[in-house]
Formats: C-alpha cells, structure tokens, sequence
C-alpha cells in the first residue's frame, strides 16, 4: 500500500444537516486516529468538484456527494463505505493505508462500559477480599448479618 495525503472532499455550503455530519463525522474519526488528511471544498473549487464527480461512485440519480475520500488520486469511497470499514475496524485498508503495527484502532466511547464493568467487578473484588474484622471477611460479615438473632 502506498503511503500518500488521503483527501477528503467535502463542501462548505450545504443545507442538509445530515451531509454535514457525514462530513464533520469522517474529519473527526481521521483526526482522532491521527490519520494525515487534506480537505478539499468543492463549493469553492470547480475543478476539484469536477474531478469529485468524475472519479466517485455513480449513485443511481444525480451526481456523487460529499464526503468522497481518496488516497492521492485512488478513489477510496464515500461516507456509507467509510461508516462500514469503520464498524468493521477497516480503516486503514478502505484508505488504502499501512496501519501502524501492534496499534488497536478505538473510535469515541468505543470500550468505555465494558472498562466500567471491570473496573466495578475489580472493586467488589477487592472488598469482598478486604477483612472486615480480624480474619474475617467481607462475606462472612455479610453472613452474619443476615443470620437471624435471638431476639427475632
């Protein structure tokens, strides 16, 4: 794979909410991996728009929106196959990249509650271990607690 600027076209005047967050989405995941990325606005650039539109996948109606995503000048694809690489944790292959050896890719949040969850299991652990009174458990004093009384 070759090691080049992975550009991505977008436009700065648009409408539609949806499309800016498709590409607000995508500068945000390649700046979060540190990935080195040029962006290109076709609102202002004819010739880019131009080269967008004749180098994109065909949609079926009208021409090829932004955010399309190349690798120099090798297409790479659009905002639903880069969602798909994402997901699939295929990023550096979609753009056509090497990626950086022994490095797990973690997208914003991704893994958050599964740490939670062990932190949590790892701090009941430790109590349940920790004596409560001399040689003594946390369970065991649990335990006697729960043992009826006498009085009851």
């Amino acid at each position: 794979m070759t090691k080049m600027v992975v550009k991505v076209y977008i436009t700065g005047v648009s409408a539609s909410t949806q499309l800016r967050k498709h590409q607000q989405d995508v500068l945000d995941i390649l700046g979060g991996m540190k990935i080195e990325h040029e962006m290109i606005d076709v609102s202002i650039d004819d010739e880019a728009r131009q080269f967008m539109w004749t180098n994109s996948k065909q949609p079926e109606k009208g021409k090829p929106l932004p955010p399309q995503i190349f690798n120099g000048d090798e297409y790479c694809g659009g905002w639903e196959e880069f969602e798909v690489a994402k997901e699939n944790e295929q990023v550096f292959d979609f753009l056509k990249l090497d990626q950086p050896a022994g490095e797990k890719i973690k997208f914003r949040g991704e893994g958050e509650e599964e740490e939670e969850e062990k932190k949590d299991a790892e701090e009941e652990k430790a109590e349940n271990e920790a004596p409560a009174e001399e040689g003594e458990t946390k369970e065991e004093e649990t335990k006697e607690e729960e043992a009826p009384t006498e009085e009851e």
